[in-house]
């Protein structure tokens, strides 16, 4: 009776650890995804829109990430401000069942910052 007890707790707890990292999955995979394009619009403050697109689908394709090159838009104004606004859609989901789609929407800007000696 007590291995019983022993095997229903363990798979219980297992269960609870694959449940607890299928839902923050989503969420830990948009903060790197935020820290991919706040490293892109840096780069962009001292580049054109295409070096910092082909910088960002480089960053992405590193971390196996499946978005093309339309999913970004990048914009950038003559004050070298630069916006990398990126939606897209995860999902929520445990043993291959999707449980809940989330939309995101990911925004990171850069601003140019000229340092006077």
């Amino acid at each position: 009776m007590r291995a019983i007890k022993s095997f229903f707790f363990y798979a219980f707890f297992i269960i609870l650890i694959l449940g607890a990292y299928g839902m923050i999955k989503p969420y830990w995979n948009k903060y790197w995804i935020h820290r991919d394009m706040e490293n892109a619009a840096i780069y962009g403050t001292k580049h054109d829109r295409k070096s910092t697109l082909a910088f960002l689908m480089k960053k992405m394709k590193q971390e196996d990430r499946t978005f093309n090159e339309e999913d970004f838009i990048i914009d950038k104004d003559e004050d070298r401000k630069v916006t990398i606004t990126l939606r897209y859609k995860d999902q929520i989901g445990l043993f291959g069942f999707e449980l809940k789609e989330l939309h995101f929407t990911v925004t990171a800007s850069a601003t140019e910052i000229k340092e006077y000696y």
